[in-house]
């Protein structure tokens, strides 16, 4: 009752299960899609209704402290900043991690920055900027969202916080963690889709897409080799786990869609402020934590990838 200077508004995603009757007892503007937009459609949605020159995304398993009102209405963005991210614990009751924002490789796969670790053992005055924040929870310029245009809504579920932010980076702006707000994320590690084929599949396809678009065709030429390697054991990890199928179903989404990829580069290439030189030195080039199990194969990737990286390209 303090503030009075903010809206809450709910994007219900095409629900079937009495969302609505249970949104409408609370202080909140609802939005109702008829059909299933996925996660950035969802949002796209919401924030063209939004009437604030900010705007929180947040999932609906995050929760906000007590004095997080207090906080984001004293916020302020630079000018040359997109987004602002949270400290995204895993709960009220422990100082574990969740995602202190996303580090991107090269090859585009994305994880949690610092998941799992304590953040009493992290100093703030050491933290590097992060590619991206969280999807779960960030904060953005209602404008800048959508100078930027907005999460690519085809992508469904998986990666559009990833390439919104490398859009917004190839028009020169940065992202900045805000380190004395904290958000808890309920995280659902062990829901139905977690580690589902579908996710699986969508996670592949998006990166590739993203690395297709994004990249102009001088850097998509030199990180080729390490390209070709990464699809190598992601093939062999697909057919040993029984999912050779879902890869070629990535491949194929790929191609069908190769006009529109086709258009996004001229896009990018158009619209771009900052080098890819530049926007590689913003990414990490060190091993994934867990990706695949953190198997063998990967990590011996992972190192491989980043001797050539830190030898070569990044030197250009």
């Amino acid at each position: 009752n303090v503030y009075s200077n903010y809206e809450i508004i709910v994007v219900d995603n095409g629900s079937k299960d009495g969302t609505i009757e249970i949104l409408q007892k609370w202080k909140v503007r609802i939005i109702q899609s008829k059909t299933n937009l996925g996660y950035g459609g969802g949002i796209n949605m919401g924030v063209s209704f939004a009437r604030g020159k900010y705007i929180v995304v947040s999932n609906p398993d995050i929760t906000f402290g007590k004095k997080t009102l207090a906080l984001l209405n004293d916020f302020r963005l630079n000018e040359n900043c997109v987004g602002a991210i949270p400290i995204m614990m895993k709960n009220v009751k422990n100082e574990i991690i969740n995602a202190y924002g996303v580090n991107t490789h090269p090859t585009g796969i994305s994880w949690s920055n610092h998941f799992g670790k304590e953040i009493l053992k992290l100093d703030p005055c050491v933290q590097n900027e992060p590619f991206a924040p969280s999807g779960a929870c960030f904060i953005i310029r209602r404008n800048d969202f959508l100078k930027i245009g907005g999460f690519f809504s085809p992508y469904f579920l998986y990666m559009e916080e990833v390439e919104l932010m490398w859009r917004a980076r190839i028009l020169g702006f940065k992202v900045v963690i805000l380190h004395n707000l904290r958000v808890y994320h309920k995280y659902q590690k062990h829901s139905r889709f977690e580690n589902s084929e579908l996710k699986i599949r969508l996670l592949d396809r998006n990166r590739l897409h993203m690395i297709l678009t994004k990249y102009d065709k001088s850097t998509l030429l030199r990180i080729t080799p390490v390209l070709l390697l990464l699809e190598l054991a992601m093939v062999l990890t697909f057919f040993l786990k029984g999912m050779i199928s879902s890869k070629i179903w990535v491949y194929s989404q790929l191609l069908r869609n190769r006009a529109s990829i086709f258009r996004n580069r001229k896009l990018m290439n158009n619209i771009r402020v900052i080098p890819d030189s530049q926007i590689l030195k913003s990414m990490s080039i060190y091993e994934h934590p867990l990706y695949m199990g953190n198997s063998s194969l990967f990590g011996l990737f992972f190192k491989f990838s980043g001797f050539i990286f830190r030898k070569s390209i990044l030197r250009k």
